[in-house]
């Protein structure tokens, strides 16, 4: 055909003699269709020059973005805890990200549900019957209690993504905080308030989670700027006062980065140690959420609302392009945190280098 004649899906539909809504299926790889019908459709549209229209897609996926839900329009989010999200006390980083993800669902005009991985007598069996049965169209996997987590679930059937590091298979797109970016800005940070002697206090918890991308980073910003007599890294519980009062008194940092594990232990041990928090050594923390709790705190705020956006945001996409199962090549999304002033590190005397 005439290169410079737009191809349409009527024109496919009569050179394959085929209806053109199984044109239109076939290009939407549905899986109604055999793969042998979708394949042949498929190289007949690459070798006549077809490509979609970008405004009638726009306004396809527009419409059925205001359709009420239905089959294939509820999502469904995998948690660890059997109590749902909004049931908890206090809550959680995953309560907060799952509420962003809800509230973008229902923007889109999807529901999200939310089922626990370990509900008594229930296996992952007749989860994904349960999945299935409910219409659920894609799959939201939360974080992992211990790194290198696996979920054995077949997602043959499913679109699928996950909000943490921690899940190791199945290997679906993820979303997570870029940790490097973190400690790297954190670093920075205090550098240009003056600081100097700059040490890194982590949980072996934290450690692992982040795959050793904080105390990696660390060693970075230590390197680039040649520090003289380097601080190691201190790992430990961040209930073990007792070594962190002896690494503070042998390597004398002027400030301390650390991350938040939902309580003030780290800053109550150095304040019964009788270290005044910011004028003898500065706090940065490295996971800032939204609580109140860390209003006062110094250190990284993380992007926790942009995670559960992304997240539906990147399923949406999976869903309506029929991306389902694992994919070729798995696609990370890094989400960068931001810089929060707080009480417990002075304020900035200098600038950043």
């Amino acid at each position: 055909m005439d290169s410079g004649v737009r191809v349409v899906q009527k024109e496919l539909a009569q050179a394959l003699k085929l209806s053109q809504s199984t044109i239109s299926r076939a290009l939407a790889n549905s899986p109604l269709l055999s793969p042998v019908t979708r394949e042949k459709v498929q190289q007949a549209a690459a070798r006549l020059g077809y490509v979609p229209d970008p405004v009638l897609s726009s306004l396809n996926a527009y419409v059925h973005s205001k359709r009420p839900i239905s089959q294939g329009t509820v999502l469904a989010w995998l948690g660890n805890s059997i109590a749902p999200p909004l049931s908890r006390r206090q809550p959680d980083w995953e309560a907060i990200v799952f509420v962003a993800a809800r509230n973008r669902a229902a923007m889109l005009g999807y529901g999200l549900e939310y089922f626990s991985l370990h509900e008594p007598k229930r296996s992952l069996g007749v989860l994904d019957r349960i999945l299935w049965s409910r219409g659920v169209g894609g799959l939201v996997i939360g974080p992992q209690p211990r790194p290198h987590a696996r979920i054995l679930l077949d997602i043959a059937r499913w679109c699928a993504v996950t909000v943490s590091k921690t899940l190791y298979t199945p290997k679906v797109d993820q979303i997570s905080v870029d940790h490097g970016h973190e400690i790297s800005t954190c670093y920075r940070k205090l550098r240009g308030r003056g600081y100097r002697r700059i040490g890194l206090v982590l949980s072996h918890t934290f450690d692992e989670k982040t795959y050793g991308l904080w105390r990696g980073g660390y060693l970075v910003e230590q390197s680039r700027r040649h520090v003289r007599n380097p601080i190691p890294v201190l790992v430990c519980s961040d209930s073990d006062n007792k070594t962190l009062v002896k690494w503070m008194e042998r390597h004398r940092p002027d400030s301390v980065i650390t991350a938040f594990e939902g309580n003030r232990r780290r800053l109550d041990a150095l304040r019964t140690a009788h270290y005044r928090v910011p004028h003898d050594v500065g706090l940065a923390f490295l996971n800032l959420g939204s609580s109140s709790i860390c209003n006062s705190f110094s250190g990284m705020e993380e992007p926790n609302d942009e995670i559960g956006h992304c997240a539906i945001d990147v399923l949406v996409s999976r869903i309506r392009n029929n991306q389902r199962g694992l994919p070729n090549r798995r696609i990370v999304h890094l989400l960068e945190g931001i810089w929060k002033d707080g009480n417990t590190v002075r304020q900035a005397s200098s600038p950043t280098r």
